[in-house]
């Protein structure tokens, strides 16, 4: 009988890997005491719908090669999207293995009890929470800045705690909140653990031993060392692939993007469109001369830059609502892995269909719209460089196997 190992989780981009990133995956397997580490992985586009700084095969590598054991990849469709859909996305993924037991991640705050309290007032909305969230809403704010303050009204009427807003103000948080959300949504056995990130803040441009993904990414286009961020094997592997594949030509992303948002006048099926959103982005797309002024021109108090980039993303990929509603209404028709080492195959056992090697059969036409987009992100990816990769199917690619 096969012993039932125990798996700690990492949900990530890993964009690219850095020392931090590798210090986490260190504190996993340290508080977690698992067998084994995973990273359930986004894929070549990233949550804020950029492109990825490297291809999601060549980040699978790294990451194998910096103690993770397997890369699972998280659907595009859910992986460019909010914090909210991203977060259901991999913790689905995770509840699927019936070997995860712990779900790791880094956190500004590192304190998992209070990050949970939150996560539970977030589930059990207050009704003097939901009059201030509905009363900014109203005032034409986003969800995110009328829920910030909303919080900062409660906190100054000393109805939560003042260190309540302050956590929700990072990034690392919001998202391990999300993390903890799903996994009492969904009455999951798996625990989460935390522990500080370490490092420059999210949105610092400092280049030191612990600079943060933004600034890495930043540096690497604007041809600047970052060999002291990154572990040395990850800096040897990036750049052997930048040598071979060259570096992404962001304009030309810009340039597809915006012509995309030129050309298509109806987007009401799509993502995130509502409010006449579909109609602005037209008419001002076409009464701009690049995506840089259009982002600028097109965006909102309720619609900011990043969702404006998600909508016109999402169009390009087709992304619908429908698509995104079976996230939260169907099982995942499949769990696409990306790289794994032989030691652990054995024990990833999984609830639905675990895609390890060619598989050319497609399971339902959830399966198909799903695998549809990701062959539209690989191919838009292989267009903005100057990369000689050629992506076969995305089914029948075979994973990394070390």
């Amino acid at each position: 009988m096969i012993k039932q190992s125990k798996i700690c989780a990492i949900i990530c981009e890993f964009n690219p890997l850095h020392n931090g990133h590798a210090y986490a995956i260190q504190k996993a397997r340290e508080l977690s005491k698992c067998d084994y580490v995973i990273a359930i992985m986004s894929g070549n586009f990233s949550q804020r719908a950029e492109p990825c700084i490297a291809e999601k095969y060549i980040r699978t590598q790294i990451a194998m090669d910096n103690g993770i054991d397997a890369v699972i990849h998280i659907p595009t469709a859910y992986s460019i999207n909010s914090s909210e859909i991203f977060a259901k996305a991999g913790i689905k993924i995770a509840n699927s293995l019936t070997n995860v037991t712990h779900l790791y991640f880094s956190s500004e705050c590192g304190d998992i009890d209070k990050l949970t309290q939150i996560a539970h007032f977030f589930n059990n909305e207050p009704k003097s929470y939901k009059t201030k969230l509905r009363c900014y809403l109203h005032q034409g704010y986003s969800y995110n800045i009328s829920k910030q303050k909303a919080i900062e009204d409660m906190a100054n009427e000393n109805l939560i705690d003042n260190d309540f807003q302050n956590i929700i103000k990072h990034p690392n948080n919001i998202l391990g909140i999300e993390y903890i959300r799903q996994l009492l949504n969904t009455k999951s056995k798996i625990t989460p653990i935390t522990s500080k990130r370490i490092g420059q803040e999210h949105n610092s441009g400092k280049i030191d031993e612990y600079s943060s993904a933004s600034a890495i990414r930043q540096n690497i286009m604007d041809k600047r060392d970052i060999k002291k961020t990154m572990p040395e094997n990850a800096f040897n592997e990036l750049y052997d692939y930048f040598e071979d594949n060259g570096y992404q030509n962001l304009n030309l992303y810009k340039d597809i993007i915006f012509n995309n948002a030129r050309l298509k006048k109806r987007l009401k099926n799509i993502f995130e469109v509502k409010e006449g959103i579909d109609n602005r982005i037209y008419f001002i797309s076409n009464k701009s001369n690049n995506y840089d002024e259009f982002l600028e021109k097109a965006k909102t108090k309720r619609f900011n830059e990043t969702k404006i980039k998600r909508i016109v993303l999402n169009s390009t990929l087709n992304i619908t609502s429908k698509i995104i509603k079976k996230l939260y209404t169907k099982q995942l028709p499949y769990i696409k892995l990306l790289g794994a080492k032989k030691q652990i195959l054995p024990y990833l056992n999984c609830t639905t269909k675990l895609v390890i090697r060619n598989q050319k059969s497609i399971l339902n036409n959830y399966a198909k719209q799903l695998i549809d987009i990701e062959e539209k992100a690989d191919s838009l990816f292989m267009m903005i460089g100057t990369s000689r990769i050629v992506y076969t199917p995305y089914f029948l690619r075979v994973p990394i196997i070390i």
